[in-house]
């Protein structure tokens, strides 16, 4: 089968070249597999680049193509992968492998398997094709394609998610990104998965790591309401109420939030209505600081969290001091959020021309001094002409005003 391998990018393109290059000299079958290929079906910009051959021949391509793309080799035989990695691209060799699971929901135990154990052993039938480089052969033994054909998510087992519950949220965020349905029997087992407690055999961490890897995905929303839908949001985060489209659409167009904000954000919205926000976070790799950020926005000051009866000048200072994230999470219109999003865009022009440096004894009146500064510039109080005398003559107020430094 011919695919477009410009699909992979310049660098991907060059890869798979390179491995092709060294798999007809050295007469190996080496295939690319799993996502890659589904993404190439489906004419998908994909990113991925996972090599798979026997267990054999993969040790003889390895040192190869680390020579070829001029990387560095590291091996994880308990898993029988090894990556190798460049300056500008990570590419992810595995043999072909068998897997075995001890107990619901415990890592695989793995051995060298063959071609169809290896394909047999993943989350979905449209992840388990495999694409022979040199040839262009395609190996489908579960039907991936057939169902990237009807646009379908099927499992390839009826204990898929009981072995591994992640499975779901990965599949959540397949079927959100590409348009896929779940498959009527995959979405029945999934909601018994849900409903019998299967999360509850992993840590708490590997269902965090897939929840924000799904508030990366587009049509996040969709993905969230069948979270909701199946249960998933109720057992994991003690939510029942209906989800705040409207929020989450705001949130995810948002350019002046970090990803770190964002993903926040989406906790926070998440959360609302929770019973247990606290004990749901669990695993989440949160902070105490940005715990109090989403479950407790106002952090401590007598001022509320976000727009609403508070002017540009107070929601300014609000900014300086904390940042955007609180009062994104209370813009509860569309107009207060245009409003915040255009404070934001004040302050930072008023950052560009802020003083470097002031001619006064270090000390909290410093920073005190640089706040009220920037807060000026950016309600046009002051012109950027006038932002270093003005700062150095606060800075000179509130040192009078406490003299204290930090050496006591």
């Amino acid at each position: 089968m011919n695919l477009d391998f410009s699909q992979l990018g310049s660098v991907g393109e060059a890869i798979v070249d390179a491995a092709r290059t060294i798999a007809s000299a050295q007469s190996l079958r080496i295939f690319l597999v799993g996502g890659p290929v589904r993404d190439l079906i489906l004419n998908r910009e994909t990113i991925d680049i996972d090599l798979m051959s026997t267990e054999h021949e993969i040790e003889r391509f390895a040192p190869h193509l680390t020579t070829a793309l001029g990387g560095s080799l590291e091996r994880f035989p308990k898993f029988l992968t090894m990556k190798v990695a460049t300056p500008d691209a990570v590419v992810d060799l595995a043999a072909m492998r068998r897997e075995t699971y001890a107990s619901p929901g415990a890592l695989p135990l793995v051995a060298p398997g063959s071609m169809d154990e290896d394909l047999y052993r993943r989350d979905f039938t449209v992840n388990s094709i495999a694409l022979d480089i040199v040839s262009g052969e395609i190996v489908d033994p579960s039907g991936g394609m057939r169902d990237l054909e009807h646009g379908l998510l099927r499992y390839l087992h009826e204990r898929s998610f009981l072995d591994d519950p992640t499975r779901i949220l990965r599949g959540v965020r397949f079927a959100a990104r590409i348009g896929l349905k779940f498959e009527s029997a995959t979405e029945d087992a999934a909601r018994t998965a849900i409903s019998s407690g299967a999360f509850n055999s992993i840590s708490r961490e590997r269902s965090w790591r897939e929840i924000f890897l799904l508030f990366r995905e587009t049509n996040l929303e969709g993905g969230l309401e069948r979270l909701q839908e199946w249960g998933f949001l109720l057992a994991f985060l003690g939510r029942d109420q209906p989800l705040d489209s409207r929020r989450i659409t705001r949130i995810e167009t948002c350019s002046f939030l970090s990803r770190r904000e964002r993903d926040l954000a989406f906790i926070a919205i998440l959360l609302r209505g929770s019973q247990s926000a606290k004990e749901a976070l669990a695993g989440s790799g949160v902070t105490r600081r940005e715990m109090q950020q989403i479950l407790n926005p106002r952090l401590d000051t007598p001022a509320p969290p976000g727009l609403p009866g508070l002017d540009d000048e107070q929601t300014l200072r609000q900014l300086v001091h904390w940042g955007a994230l609180g009062p994104a999470l209370s813009a509860s219109t569309d107009d207060e959020f245009n409003r915040l999003s255009a404070l934001v865009a004040q302050l930072e022009s008023a950052r560009e021309s802020m003083p470097r440096d002031l001619d006064s004894p270090p000390g909290p009146h410093i920073g005190r001094a640089l706040r009220e500064t920037l807060v000026a510039l950016a309600m046009g109080r002051i012109s950027p002409a006038q932002a270093r005398d003005f700062a150095q003559e606060r800075a000179i107020e509130y040192l009078r005003e406490d003299p204290a430094t930090p050496d006591g």
